[in-house]
């Protein structure tokens, strides 16, 4: 027999007393339970993160650099009227157009698009018409962006990329 053993035999059992851990609490929390404590305290933050990263960077919007690269006309544009697709050029960033307005063939088969707000055009001009890019050959493929401050900043990147690959 072991000395714990005898020793557990000869010490005498009170039947007062509780049993360890049985009704009381010890002073300190045993390391399996904070490892747990722990563990959940990370995950919980790890999933905080995950949301937070999912509620922030939603949808973003991306250039298509292919769209723009086989553009040769870019412009920030007022759209006027829909149906008639006039459009009230703002700035020329691609190209060059000296009017203030221009017609875009087809501006209403273009997805998004609403009169009275501006957009970032990649157009291809062909003759006296002008034509939404289109990157893909169904109609889901011809997009205008919004012209908020992060497409524009987007659009420089992309434009100052396209002139590289032009450029020997």
């Amino acid at each position: 027999m072991s000395r714990h053993r005898r020793q557990a035999v000869q010490t005498p059992v009170s039947e007062s007393a509780s049993p360890a851990g049985v009704g009381e609490f010890s002073d300190e929390t045993p390391p399996s339970k904070v490892r747990l404590v722990v563990g959940i305290a990370i995950w919980v933050a790890w999933m905080a993160g995950l949301v937070a990263l999912a509620g922030l960077s939603a949808n973003p919007i991306t250039l298509n650099r292919g769209q723009f690269a086989g553009a040769n006309l870019v412009i920030i544009g007022n759209v006027v009227d829909v149906p008639t697709g006039r459009v009230k050029v703002l700035a020329t960033k691609l190209g060059s157009f000296s009017g203030k307005e221009l017609t875009v063939v087809d501006l209403a088969g273009v997805p998004r698009v609403s009169a009275g707000a501006a957009y970032v055009m990649p157009l291809r001009q062909a003759g006296q018409e002008y034509h939404v890019v289109s990157v893909t050959d169904d109609e889901r493929g011809r997009v205008v962006y919004p012209a908020t401050n992060e497409v524009k900043s987007q659009l420089a990147d992309v434009l100052r990329d396209t002139a590289k690959r032009v450029k020997p």
